[in-house]
C-alpha cells in the first residue's frame, strides 16, 4: 500500500504556533489508525476507490452514482456544466458562502445574484430567492450551511415552479439529513467536500452526487477530460473518443487512500468532533449569556452579536466580528 501513499497528515501543516487544536488532533488520530487499517487489506488503489465509492453510496442513501473528485469545488464546476448554463442565464447563490459556490457558474459564463441569508442558520433565505427569480434563473444553489439544511420544503417546489435546477451545495453536510434523506440527495446534483477541516477528509477532495439518473452517462464523461473512457474500458463502445467538454476533475490516488482511512474511522470521529463541541458551548455559554450573543445549535463557528456602534462597533471590526456577522472557515 506504500505505492498508494495513506498517511495522515504532516503535523506542521496543522499548527498554528506551536498548538495543534482538539479537531486536528482528531484528524491526525484517526488518520494514523484507519491508514493502518487500510494497509492491512493490502488492495490496489483501484480496488480502494471502489470501495470509497460505495461505501459513501452507503451513507448517501444509494444515489445513482457518486463521482470522486479532486475537491469540493471541482464537483461544483462539473455540476455547473453539467446544467448547461452560459451567457444570459442568471444563478442565485447566498450571500454568504464560499467563493466556489459562485464561481463554478461565473466560469460557464452565467450571472451570479446573490441572496440575503437567514440570520438564524446562515442558510439562504427563500423569500429572498424568490425575490431574484427571473425568466432567466435557470439554477437555485442552496447551501447548507454547517450541515444544517437550507430550507429545501420551500426552496424544491419554488425551483419546480419556475423550472430551475437544484445543486446543493453540501460541503459540510456529510452524515446530515433532512426528514431522513441525507443532504445532496434531495435535488438533481449535490457536491461534498473532504478537506481536512470536514468530518471525512481525503486531505483535499470531494464528490459529484448524481440523483438524476439522466444525468450519469454525462457526468462520467465530464469528469474523464470529456471523454467516454469509462464506457471504453467497460467495453460498451468500440473507440475510446472525446464526446464532450469536461475536465481533468478525479480524485487523486493518494487522497483515495486517506479517504479511505477516514470512512474507516468514521463513527470515531463524529464522537470525539461531538464531545469537544460540546465543551466550546458549555464553556461558552456563561459568558454569551452575560454579552448577548447568542450560540447557534450546530457544529461550526458562527456566533451573532449584539447591534454595535460608534467606537465599540469598530473594535468588533477591527477584531473580524463585526454586528450580525460570523467569521468562518469553510474551505471547498
Amino acid at each position: 500500500m506504500s505505492s498508494i501513499g495513506c498517511e495522515a497528515p504532516a503535523l506542521g501543516s496543522l499548527c498554528n504556533n506551536g498548538v495543534v487544536s482538539a479537531t486536528d488532533q482528531i484528524l491526525l488520530n484517526a488518520t494514523a489508525a484507519g491508514c493502518a487499517a487500510v494497509d492491512a487489506l493490502a488492495v490496489d488503489v483501484t480496488t480502494l476507490r471502489a470501495w470509497v465509492a460505495d461505501e459513501l453510496s452507503k451513507l448517501l442513501g444509494h444515489p445513482h452514482s457518486i463521482l470522486l473528485t479532486g475537491s469540493c469545488t471541482h464537483a461544483l464546476e462539473a455540476a455547473a456544466l453539467l446544467s448547461m448554463v452560459g451567457p444570459g442565464d442568471e444563478v442565485i447563490v447566498p450571500a454568504f458562502t464560499f467563493p466556489s459556490t459562485a464561481n463554478a457558474f461565473l466560469l460557464r459564463g452565467a450571472t451570479v445574484r446573490f441572496a440575503d441569508v437567514e440570520l438564524s442558520t446562515g442558510n439562504v433565505d427563500p423569500s429572498s430567492v424568490a425575490e431574484r427569480i427571473s425568466e432567466r434563473t435557470r439554477v437555485i444553489v442552496p447551501v447548507h450551511y454547517g450541515g444544517v439544511s437550507a430550507d429545501m420544503d420551500v426552496l424544491l417546489p419554488l425551483a419546480s415552479r419556475h423550472g430551475a435546477m437544484i445543486i446543493e451545495d453540501a460541503a459540510q453536510a456529510i452524515h446530515a439529513r433532512l426528514d431522513g434523506v441525507p443532504l445532496g440527495r434531495l435535488g438533481p446534483l449535490g457536491a461534498l467536500s473532504f478537506h481536512r477541516t470536514k468530518n471525512v477528509v481525503a486531505g483535499d477532495g470531494g464528490a459529484l452526487v448524481i440523483n438524476d439518473p439522466d444525468l450519469v452517462e454525462a457526468a462520467h464523461q465530464m469528469i474523464d477530460k470529456g471523454t467516454n473512457r469509462t464506457l471504453f474500458t467497460a467495453g460498451l463502445v468500440d473507440a475510446y473518443e472525446w464526446t464532450s467538454l469536461g475536465s481533468a476533475w478525479h480524485m487523486p490516488d493518494p487522497a483515495i487512500a486517506t479517504i479511505a482511512a477516514s470512512l474507516h474511522e468514521r463513527d470515531h470521529v463524529q464522537a470525539a468532533r461531538h464531545h469537544v463541541w460540546q465543551r466550546y458551548m458549555q464553556a461558552l455559554a456563561p459568558w454569551a449569556s452575560d454579552h448577548g450573543v447568542r450560540l447557534l445549535l450546530f457544529m461550526t463557528a458562527w456566533i451573532t452579536l449584539p447591534t454595535c456602534s460608534g467606537w465599540d462597533c469598530r473594535a468588533r471590526r477591527f477584531a473580524g466580528a463585526s454586528s450580525n456577522t460570523a467569521g468562518h472557515e469553510e474551505l471547498r
